[in-house]
């Protein structure tokens, strides 16, 4: 529980510096557009799969989401043997 809820803590820390990185740039454009890599977009607005309400935050890459997706589903399925060993 612990490595998943400093994942949450450090993609939610990793969006606010891509707000605040493409705020940056948007105020040293010129022309006022701002070229984004499509890798590192949000490609589903922001929705995430997790039942505890953490979804998804913007500006996070798909790598980022996938470590936490694969440590939130070993997690789940954790807790789903040990309650039904110790129930």
């Amino acid at each position: 529980m612990t490595i998943r809820n400093v994942l949450e803590q450090l993609l939610l820390n990793a969006s606010k510096e891509a707000d605040h990185s493409v705020d940056e740039i948007q105020l040293e454009s010129d022309s006022g557009y701002v070229t984004i890599d499509p890798a590192e977009s949000d490609m589903d607005g922001g929705q995430g799969i997790s039942d505890e309400g953490f979804k998804r935050p913007k500006g996070v890459g798909d790598l980022d989401w996938k470590v936490y997706e694969v440590v939130d589903g070993a997690l789940r399925e954790f807790e789903e043997k040990y309650r039904a060993m110790w129930a």
